[in-house]
């Protein structure tokens, strides 16, 4: 999930950056966020303070210890609960405070962007929180989940991941079947990575002799056509690129039908 987030957050500060427009309702968006939250917890602790004053003037009357010693313990509850409601409302003007100072700093910006994979995790998610709301997960099936991010612009992003690291990603059932049959019929491995394109030949090839054999040896089981070294991706591949051409073509001539 940190990763899907770092890569969502990532897309979105390059396509803010590069835009005046959506720079400008970033900024705007920031500012204002958290304000009713703040307007909040300053009414609580006002409610607070009264409560703990009337307190005061009832200690000040009362004689028997019961309800003396019941007023007092009021007291310090009230007392605990402006503490936890003023660190509450430091913690979120500071946040503020610190998403404003970044979003205003675009040139800055523009080269942690250079080198993102060098930004400390913290930093990541102080942006995180100056262009984002919040992000929700939720699981779709047994291999994946959603990721959601609401950003303070009132806009979503979402993204599919499977479950796992990016090395013991797991497969269905219904892809390791499919797999065999590829397999098993000697399809080539152009299809069978066109098929599996979120893996390597090689995880791809660990996965059936995972499942499917006991001698650990693929190449007995498949016949088909090899073009590409082990670690290649379908995304790799020429026949992807020449794919890719094709779709930007097509798409290219119905825009502007």
């Amino acid at each position: 999930m940190d990763k899907t987030i770092n890569d969502l957050l990532l897309t979105r500060l390059q396509a803010t950056t590069i835009d005046d427009d959506a720079w400008q309702r970033a900024v705007a968006d920031t500012e204002k966020s958290g304000h009713g939250e703040i307007q909040r917890l300053r009414k609580e602790m006002r409610q607070a303070q009264r409560a703990k004053a009337a307190i005061m003037e009832n200690l000040k009357t009362l004689q028997h210890p019961d309800m003396v010693r019941n007023l007092e313990a009021s007291y310090a509850a009230r007392e605990r609960e402006i503490e936890h409601l003023q660190a509450e409302l430091d913690e979120l003007e500071a946040g503020r405070r610190s998403s404003s100072n970044l979003i205003e700093a675009r040139p800055i910006l523009e080269l942690v962007l250079e080198r993102w994979e060098d930004v400390p995790r913290e930093k990541k998610r102080e942006l995180f929180e100056a262009f984002a709301e919040y992000a929700t997960c939720n699981r779709l099936d047994k291999i994946r989940r959603e990721v959601m991010v609401y950003w303070r612009d009132g806009s979503t992003t979402s993204h599919i991941f499977r479950w796992g690291d990016g090395v013991h990603q797991h497969w269905t059932p219904a892809e390791l079947e499919k797999l065999r049959e590829m397999v098993d019929a000697d399809r080539s491995q152009v299809d069978i990575m066109r098929e599996f394109p979120h893996w390597s030949w090689h995880k791809i090839t660990c996965r059936y002799l995972n499942h499917f054999t006991e001698d650990r040896r693929f190449v007995p089981h498949w016949n088909g056509e090899k073009k590409y070294p082990y670690r290649m991706k379908w995304a790799d591949t020429e026949e992807y690129k020449q794919e890719q051409v094709a779709f930007n073509l097509a798409t290219s001539n119905i825009s502007h039908r």
